[in-house]
C-alpha cells in the first residue's frame, strides 16, 4: 500500500517491537511527542483559530468532537451492525 521507500512500515514495526519488549513504551513515546509538540500545536491553533482539546470519547487531542480514530471506529461499528441486519 505504501511506496517501496516509505519508512512508515519500518517505524510501525519498530514501535511494535519496542512495545513487545518494554510494555508501555509506545504510550510514553506518544505522550512525549504531545508534550514536546505542544508549543508548535499552540502556534498552529492560534493561526488557524481551531483549538485542540480532548476527544469526547477517548481523550486524545483533536480539533473536533471525536478524534479521527474514534470516528473511524464508529464507521466500522456501524458497518458491522448493518451487516448483521
Amino acid at each position: 500500500i505504501y511506496s517501496g521507500g516509505a519508512s512508515f512500515s519500518a517505524h510501525k514495526q519498530l514501535l511494535a517491537t519496542l512495545e513487545n519488549t518494554s510494555p508501555g513504551q509506545k504510550y510514553s513515546f506518544y505522550e512525549g511527542f504531545l508534550r514536546r509538540g505542544r508549543p508548535a500545536f499552540e502556534v498552529k491553533e492560534a493561526a488557524e483559530g481551531r483549538a485542540v482539546h480532548p476527544c469526547d470519547q477517548c481523550g486524545s487531542p483533536t480539533s473536533v468532537g471525536l478524534c479521527s480514530v474514534c470516528r473511524f471506529k464508529a464507521i466500522v461499528a456501524e458497518g458491522l451492525a448493518a451487516d448483521q441486519d
